[in-house]
């Protein structure tokens, strides 16, 4: 018996199995990744064994409510594991008995699976080194190994590895819109028995790769962070000195006249929204005398949505990097028979997307819109076209972003079911600096300028990462 494909499916999405390869999981992509691995282990110069046969302890955390008032004692969670490291900025306490914190305590050298998360995240972990008393969520499996034959930097470092994530991304399981992998598939991962000398080695090199990295992502977080600078420099204002956090300097009063029949919230009317601009060298003006339009992206549902990834992305903030780049890692995408469908909604080169709705901090968050392809955008985000005779496009983007970050549209958002936004109205009423267009000009070009130079760093120090994973690796399964 045989049979054709039709000429529309994708041949690369098709492969044939024999019954005896799925005895284990009825998964093509688990089938599918064990073939590679397979086929990649079997060059390799070192043995592979079971990471089960390294595991002294495995264990699942704790599923009790955390707090931040910092009571009892912290509570590592998997939002504190991001990209290669520990992050403890968002750090959570929770309180509990001497036998629980005995239970769950973490030692320095364990390991810490995120369990459940993305398909990008899920299966990263990390080796803790923290001093005191420190327990762990549930979202996160402890891992202890015998350290006379595996060290826990080296697990972790592998599993960083292309030949690691493969594995994880095998095992994993999509359950209800999440990845996640158990402590059986954490078990069984496949770690190369490597001398200590050698897992030694590759720790080694790989933390000079990862401190060189952080190095270079500084200096370009450093050049970024100056932006702001030079833009209130080159408009001629002088940053007034922030008022002492009192209690009298956090009361004021409010005429009643000034509130009746408008908002009624303190935030709103604590102050001056441009106080800080207020000695600016140009005029200002209402955004809504600058624009052509300002209308918001339409709210997709299941209807319009599609899974395939040839059809058109939708926009949406998370698309929208916090170095004001597009990323387009994890997309939306709708029907390309919308296209004719939506002909209006389709996003014009030259626009500034401007994100209208978010958590309180991030509402404001803005990008210029100079991609070649066909994009919609959600009703999250409002399109700003402008009058080009009067404020270049890319200049009013970075003043959007200017006011985001200086908590402009922080105090003017309202407030609905959770969500906070500015909307198209409120937006118009925000007033913008505008010096001569030549001098617009100039200031989009240094800031470019700038913006460039700091992608050219954080490229060059992804680069040198990936030379060394490609290093060790070749180490670990010999050179082809």
């Amino acid at each position: 018996m045989s049979f054709q494909l039709s000429p529309d499916v994708d041949d690369n999405k098709i492969f044939l199995v024999n019954l005896s390869e799925v005895n284990e999981r009825l998964d093509p992509n688990f089938i599918k990744k064990s073939r590679l691995l397979k086929s990649i282990l079997a060059n390799s110069q070192f043995s592979f064994q079971e990471f089960g046969n390294y595991i002294k302890n495995i264990q699942y955390g704790i599923s009790q409510i955390s707090n931040t008032e910092q009571k009892g004692i912290p509570m590592i969670r998997m939002n504190n594991l991001q990209g290669d490291e520990w992050n403890f900025l968002d750090l959570k306490n929770i309180e509990l008995t001497s036998e629980e914190i005995n239970l769950y305590r973490l030692n320095k050298g364990d390991l810490l699976f995120n369990r459940t998360n993305s398909k990008e995240l899920v299966g990263k972990c990390g080796v803790f080194r923290e001093e005191g008393d420190w327990v762990f969520a549930s979202y996160l499996i402890r891992v202890q190994v015998d350290e006379t034959r595996l060290l826990p930097d080296f697990v972790s470092t592998f599993l960083r590895l292309s030949v690691g994530r493969l594995q994880i991304d095998g095992l994993s399981r999509q359950i209800i819109g999440m990845t996640n992998i158990n402590a059986e598939e954490i078990r069984s991962l496949q770690i190369p028995s490597v001398p200590l000398s050698l897992q030694k080695q590759t720790v080694f090199r790989m933390d000079a790769a990862y401190d060189a990295k952080k190095q270079k992502e500084a200096e370009a977080q450093r050049l970024l962070d100056s932006i702001d600078d030079y833009l209130l420099s080159k408009l001629g204002i002088n940053l007034q000195e922030p008022e002492e956090n009192t209690i009298q300097n956090r009361v004021f009063f409010c005429n009643l006249r000034s509130v009746v029949g408008r908002r009624f919230d303190p935030l709103y009317h604590s102050g001056n929204i441009y106080k800080f601009i207020e000695s600016s060298s140009y005029s200002f003006e209402y955004i809504s005398r600058l624009t052509v339009y300002m209308k918001t992206g339409f709210a997709s549902g299941k209807q319009d949505q599609s899974n395939d990834e040839q059809d058109v992305i939708q926009i949406r903030s998370t698309n929208i990097s916090d170095e004001r780049e597009f990323i387009f890692t994890r997309n939306v995408y709708i029907r390309k028979s919308e296209l004719l469908n939506r002909k209006n909604d389709v996003l014009q080169i030259g626009e500034v997307l401007f994100n209208n709705t978010n958590s309180q901090e991030l509402v404001g968050k803005s990008i210029f819109f100079d991609l070649d392809d066909s994009y919609f955008c959600s009703n999250h985000t409002t399109r700003i076209g402008v009058q080009q005779d009067r404020v270049d496009p890319q200049y009013l983007t970075h003043i959007l972003n200017l006011y985001q970050r200086k908590q402009v549209f922080f105090k003017i958002c309202t407030n609905w079911n959770n969500q906070s936004g500015v909307n198209v109205n409120v937006l118009g009423q925000v007033k913008v600096p505008i010096p001569p267009l030549e001098k617009q000009i100039e200031i989009v070009d240094r800031i470019t300028t700038i913006r460039n130079q700091a992608k050219q760093l954080r490229q060059a120090a992804a680069a040198e990462l990936e030379r060394a994973k490609q290093e060790v690796e070749a180490m670990i399964l010999g050179e082809s």
